[in-house]
């Protein structure tokens, strides 16, 4: 569960986006529209999305530091730690 899903009362992480490579440029542009719990919750999702359908290494690569920053910083559990869990869940 969120720490804060209550959008009167969700203030989106700031976070600073490195210079290059561009696609962080876009990828800032669309984290810039964010602005309720709902929007960050779908950006995160987006992110981890596009970081698995591209084809292109560095875009797969800043897509997956994104979402897992953000969602990290979300949910205080990296997303291999949540990923590893729910595995072992399954066996």
């Amino acid at each position: 569960m969120s720490k804060l899903q209550n959008n009167s009362e969700f203030s989106k992480p700031d976070i600073k986006f490195p210079m290059f490579p561009f696609i962080y440029a876009y990828i800032e542009s669309a984290y810039n529209k964010v602005e309720t719990y709902q929007d960050f919750t779908a950006f995160i999702h987006g992110c981890m999305n596009e970081a698995e359908i591209t084809k292109n290494n560095v875009r797969q690569a800043a897509y997956t530091k994104i979402a897992n920053a953000l969602y990290s910083i979300e949910t205080n559990v990296s997303f291999e730690s949540k990923a590893l869990e729910i595995l072992v869940e399954k066996l």
